[in-house]
């Protein structure tokens, strides 16, 4: 099981993620909040086999949501159901996978 990682830009925590990930069971979708990024981070924060989709708090320090989605599934971001300001985060994604198929929504939130 992964463990409660407060700020992904902080000092050896994106790194023990990636260790965390190569000692645990298949992963199809991963959810970081409070990731702390900034616009233009997210180059730094890929993970192998994984797409990435974020949400970065605006105007104040902290917040932050990261979505990844294990390359096998198709993953499209709903920028209608999306949310971005001082007090606020949500962030939509459709994922599917074919055969056979079938699209799931995720949404996270984060006040």
């Amino acid at each position: 099981m992964l463990k409660y990682i407060r700020s992904i830009r902080g000092p050896r925590k994106f790194e023990e993620l990636r260790c965390k990930l190569d000692q645990t069971i298949y992963l199809d979708v991963i959810i970081v909040v409070e990731s702390w990024l900034k616009d233009g981070e997210q180059d730094f924060f890929q993970l192998k086999n994984y797409d990435l989709r974020t949400s970065n708090r605006l105007g104040k320090i902290g917040g932050g949501l990261i979505i990844y989605v294990r390359r096998e599934w198709e993953v499209e971001q709903i920028k209608s159901l999306n949310k971005f300001d001082v007090n606020h985060q949500i962030l939509s994604v459709k994922i599917s996978k074919s055969p056979p198929f079938r699209s799931y929504p995720l949404t996270v939130v984060y006040v």
